[in-house]
């Protein structure tokens, strides 16, 4: 509920990134609207770990966006006084993308144990490769923060910033390489090579969920009346995850809660700014998302429902590289 209630005010501003702080009319006010199109092109990752305290991984599925289309707008805001060198500015940035196959999905097992009843970290004991399909992609951000005027032609902003991010995948059909007790019984220890045999077939669905809430600085450049350069970059410890993942063939659902691992996000933006009021623009950026671990909830038709400390983790890998046209509204 409290996550909603910060979702919904910090909904209402953002930056775009490729803004521009110019005083118009004498007040100083800039409203910009850009379109965009882009391309998500990475990968998510859902693990289990062996145990509370341990690095060593049970089960690790990564859910690919090779890529993801997606169409978005921007929306910002700034003010800043004539004459002077200090601005403020508040903007949203929202994105969805367009439900597609968007790759594979990977599954990969440890879970082998030698004679002496040790666990094997390194001994990889199954794998699984599915069609993935996104069917759910919606990326907002809102930020705002102070902007300062070194020169005519160059400008600073430091900001914070907090970014909602949700992902829905589903896993269809598939090949699958499983230890021969997992597929019948008759004492041969080859592994058993084989297909589901509905190739669309839903085998699995995973949920991701993100809240990040961190600090922003950012550079502006200007090279000449037609074109800018903005470079930006956001650090932060404070992410919270939420995840349900769906195995449909077992009737198992698990559900995790992690928080605080390790966000960053450099990002740089071309623009080429032909008459005043309108621009249009390159970013690619690059998110990464990991070290989160928490508690995982399994809950399985007919059985108890169980809860692990700590040994539920996830990662996010991604290039985001987008072509926006601007507009920008004066008065």
């Amino acid at each position: 509920m409290k996550r909603t209630c910060v979702f919904t005010l910090l909904l209402t501003v953002s930056v775009c990134l490729t803004a521009q702080v110019q005083p118009v009319g004498g007040k100083g006010f800039s409203l910009s609207l850009a379109p965009s199109l882009g391309l998500l092109n990475g990968v998510a990752e859902e693990i289990v770990y062996y145990k509370k305290g341990s690095k060593g991984k049970l089960s690790q599925l990564l859910w690919n966006m090779n890529p993801l289309v997606y169409a978005g707008v921007d929306i910002n805001f700034d003010w800043r006084r004539p004459g002077n060198r200090l601005g403020l500015f508040v903007g949203s940035s929202f994105k969805r993308g367009i439900p597609m196959e968007t790759g594979i999905m990977e599954d990969r097992d440890w879970t082998g144990y030698n004679s002496n009843g040790v666990w094997l970290s390194d001994f990889l004991t199954h794998y699984s490769v599915h069609d993935n399909n996104t069917d759910n992609a919606l990326l907002i951000d809102a930020d705002f923060g102070l902007s300062f005027k070194v020169s005519e032609t160059y400008s600073l902003r430091a900001y914070m910033t907090y970014d909602y991010m949700t992902f829905l995948w589903t896993a269809r059909g598939g090949s699958l390489l499983y230890p021969a007790e997992d597929t019948d019984k008759d004492g041969d220890l080859d592994q058993r090579h084989y297909y589901l045999p509905n190739s669309r077939q839903a085998v699995g669905t995973y949920k991701q969920t993100w809240h990040i809430v961190s600090p922003g600085i950012a550079f502006y450049g200007k090279f000449n009346r037609f074109f800018d350069i903005d470079i930006s970059l956001k650090i932060s410890p404070l992410v919270w995850l939420d995840t349900v993942d769906e195995h449909l063939l077992r009737d198992l659902t698990i559900e995790d809660s992690m928080s605080f691992g390790f966000f960053i996000e450099p990002m740089i933006v071309f623009s080429f700014t032909p008459r005043g009021n309108v621009a249009l623009s390159l970013a690619v950026s690059y998110t990464n998302m990991s070290g989160l671990r928490g508690d995982s909830v399994y809950k399985q038709q007919g059985e108890q429902t169980i809860k692990h400390q700590d040994v539920g983790g996830a990662g996010y890998r991604v290039f985001d590289i987008g072509l926006t046209v601007r507009y920008k509204v004066l008065w």
